[in-house]
């Protein structure tokens, strides 16, 4: 069941928009969790949300509204515990932009909060302990230590961040332009607690039982340089310290393009990035089930990309890409060695990925257009190396093909239709030595969606058709890598919608 409805308002100035949605989602199952217990779950996916952005008079302020309900299959551990997700969360940012004569001076003001209650269900442990014949008993009654009749339980979380930036632009020639910024943020959390609904107590395993706060200031700066008129570069550089993790140093960005030719250009991009812990990884602390590590290491990841931008008459368009990416100090999450076993964040060795992309697009006619984007990616996951020395080095979990195809059809002026497909390709899999070690292969699967569109003067009205074959596919999982094959998915199913224009 399935139900949508948004509004939305635009002129110079101003934009306002509003949606809602009510959507069951469909029935999980197809893999068991880590005690071997089958996994049933429904799936639901509600949310509404607010949106404004008003720009005048060197001012641009915009704002949100964003809820959201959801059941899904991961938030712990042991999936019979999941219950309703619920986040709740707001931002506000203030632009104020200043000419400078040959430059503009821009200011912003962002202020962000989030409200999470994740309604755990019956957590870490359910009280009666026998519903689930695979538990050990010593762990459920370690975990129930008040003698709870019912152990439902509800998880309370609050982020704040308030940042303020300031940028400068400008150019020194026809030639030479430049950027330069600085931001400061701060961040702040509540508890990660746990509640008892029975009577409202205190569940002792709290996610983190302080508050937590952090102050990160950023600096930034790029140069562009025009060589000559066909040819481009860009070098920028990016360094930020936080309180909690220290000083990053300082990483850069350096670009160069080329015209070949009128509409014909090629690319060459060299990057660096990294991503600093947030306070989840940190601090967690909840015998049983996860544990953080205040020593963390930034994420940093190199890339290196070439590509191609062409449009090659006025009927076809292409682009093709070629990259290489080294992941090093990836966070994830793997079983302790604590007993029993818990899951925990460690700064793994992390991976190393190369691929291509292509993307054709083509006026076949007046009445047919097509698109076809296809992806190769391929690489070694050494994090997965780490764990299980003997086992295969390529990155599991991974599609290494992946292909869309869009045929766009008008009939009329009022009649159009639009068929998508996608492939996408096999996956390796490699369990981890809890699970037996097993490798293997999850099948391919090709998902197709129809949409048939009426139009007529003001009104619009849709008909769309996803998953025509009613095929099954994998739900990504990209934290808990326990599933070995194709768990399902929505099938077959119709969608009607109207649109009017005032």
């Amino acid at each position: 069941n399935h139900g949508m409805a948004s509004v939305s308002y635009f002129d110079e100035t101003l934009s306002l928009g509003a949606s809602l949605q009510r959507d069951d989602g469909y029935a999980f199952a197809g893999t068991d969790d880590e005690f071997g217990n089958p996994v049933s779950l429904d799936y639901q996916d509600d949310y509404q949300n607010v949106f404004f952005d008003l720009n005048q008079h060197g001012w641009r302020i915009n704002g949100a509204y964003y809820k959201q309900e959801s059941a899904r299959f991961g938030f712990n551990p042991w999936v019979w515990l999941n219950g309703i997700n619920e986040t709740e969360s707001y931002y506000l940012d203030l632009n104020k932009s200043h000419d400078t004569g040959s430059g503009e001076l821009n200011f912003w003001l962002r202020l962000d909060n989030m409200d999470k209650n994740y309604h755990a269900g019956q957590f870490p442990f359910p009280a009666d302990c026998n519903s689930y014949s695979n538990i050990p008993a010593t762990l459920c009654n370690s975990t129930n230590q008040s003698n709870l009749s019912d152990t439902t339980t509800d998880l309370f979380n609050t982020i704040k961040r308030q940042t303020l930036e300031i940028q400068f632009k400008d150019r020194i020639s026809e030639q030479l332009s430049y950027i330069v910024g600085g931001s400061v943020e701060n961040a702040e959390t509540t508890p990660l607690t746990f509640i008892y609904l029975e009577d409202g107590s205190i569940n002792p395993n709290a996610g983190f039982a302080d508050p937590h706060d952090s102050v990160t200031a950023a600096f930034y700066g790029q140069l562009k340089y025009s060589i000559n008129p066909d040819l481009d570069s860009i070098f920028g550089l990016r360094a930020e310290n936080n309180d909690d993790a220290g000083y990053s140093g300082a990483v850069p960005r350096i670009g160069i393009t080329y015209q070949v030719k009128p509409d014909i250009y090629l690319k060459a991009l060299y990057s660096e990035a990294y991503r600093t812990p947030v306070f989840i990884e940190k601090y967690a602390y909840t015998p049983n089930f996860l544990f953080g590590d205040v020593d963390l290491d930034r994420e940093k990841i190199n890339t290196i990309e070439l590509g191609l931008d062409a449009k090659l008459n006025n009927t076809n368009t292409l682009q093709i890409a070629l990259y290489h990416l080294h992941l090093r100090n990836e966070i994830v999450r793997r079983p302790s060695v604590t007993s029993p076993p818990a899951n925990e964040y460690y700064n793994a060795e992390g991976r190393i990925m190369h691929g291509a992309e292509f993307d054709w697009k083509s006026i076949l006619s007046d009445r047919l257009e097509l698109m076809l984007n296809a992806a190769y990616m391929t690489g070694k996951d050494k994090t997965q190396i780490e764990l299980q020395p003997s086992t295969a080095s390529d990155a599991p979990f991974i599609a290494n093909t992946t292909i869309n195809l869009v045929i766009t059809y008008k009939f009329s002026n009022n009649w159009s239709s639009s068929l998508s497909s996608q492939y996408i390709g096999p996956k390796e899999y490699v369990l981890l030595p809890e699970r037996g070690g097993v490798e293997g292969e999850i099948d391919a699967y090709n998902l197709s969606n129809l949409v048939v569109q009426f139009r007529k003067n003001r009104h619009a009205v849709n008909l769309t058709l996803r998953n025509l074959f009613d095929e099954d596919y994998t739900y990504p999982e990209p934290v808990r890598r326990y599933i070995d094959e194709i768990p399902g998915g929505s099938g077959l199913a119709g969608y009607l919608q109207y649109t009017y224009n005032y």
